[in-house]
């Protein structure tokens, strides 16, 4: 699965809890810290 699809998916499981975007922001920059830092 390529990044663009993980973060679509990442997307649509955290609207149903988060609707302030400073912590959206916040968890999506994590996750793509994460990514890169595997590689």
């Amino acid at each position: 699965m390529n990044l663009r699809n993980r973060l679509k998916r990442l997307n649509r499981k955290m609207l149903g809890h988060s609707k302030l975007p400073e912590i959206h922001d916040k968890i999506i920059g994590i996750f793509i810290e994460r990514k890169y830092e595997l590689l």
